[in-house]
């Protein structure tokens, strides 16, 4: 049997991106191991016990090489670790800007576009994992050249608290197709407090929010949770 291949490279797929960053992970659930076991309820299957942040069940199947998933994109999963942690050190509102300037300093434009990026490989993978049919060659350039995907705007959106209780959750894609080909699609990445909307939307094609999200070829960086 041939054995895939990366969807940004073409290289044998030999590694699995996690579906939740091992520090967001940690962040919300700090206390977890072998014996303090937090439960994932998919579709397929409740309350399986994850152990810590890098069972494999935390994980998409491999649709990555090594080096994409581990060198190439590394500045990527920085961005996002960084911007997180930054956002879960504050008091999340709908409203309040986004801790960009704090978190990066005079690197805010190549951070943020890196953090762009990182979403947008979690898209690809995700697009791979479920066999949704979004351009994921187009997904595949972008991240390999270092520039924004036009089609792709995310938008950041405070949760409200429960003081009882924290959860992460990575939604399913919302896809609408047209033959073969997906003209717009919705996903949703929850950490705690904050919501990561990632959009996409083929070009002629109307989009599914409202008011339009965040993309690094927009001008400024004034993001605002909603």
């Amino acid at each position: 049997m041939t054995p895939p291949s990366c969807w940004i490279c073409g290289s044998a797929a030999d590694s699995g991106e996690h579906m939740v960053k091992a520090s967001d992970f940690r962040a919300i659930f700090p206390g977890v191991d072998q014996r303090n076991p937090v439960f994932r309820h998919s579709r397929e299957k409740r309350n399986l016990p994850i152990k810590g942040a890098n069972a494999e069940a935390l994980k998409f199947r491999p649709s990555l090489c090594q080096h994409c998933n581990n060198t190439r994109t590394q500045p990527h999963d920085r961005a996002w670790e960084i911007l997180s942690a930054a956002l879960q050190s504050q008091n999340v509102r709908a409203g309040a800007e986004l801790p960009i300037a704090r978190a990066f300093g005079s690197r805010a434009h190549e951070s943020m576009l890196n953090v762009h990026l990182y979403f947008l490989k979690l898209l690809g993978c995700h697009a791979v994992e479920h066999g949704v049919p979004l351009p994921i060659r187009s997904f595949a350039v972008a991240i390999s050249s270092g520039v924004p995907h036009p089609h792709v705007e995310l938008s950041f959106v405070a949760i409200p608290s429960n003081a009882t209780k924290k959860d992460v959750f990575v939604g399913d894609i919302q896809a609408i197709n047209r033959g073969k080909i997906t003209v717009a699609a919705v996903w949703f990445y929850i950490l705690g407090s904050v919501g990561v909307h990632v959009a996409y939307w083929e070009p002629g094609n109307p989009r599914l929010h409202r008011h339009r999200g965040w993309n690094p070829g927009d001008v400024g960086l004034s993001i605002k949770l909603r």
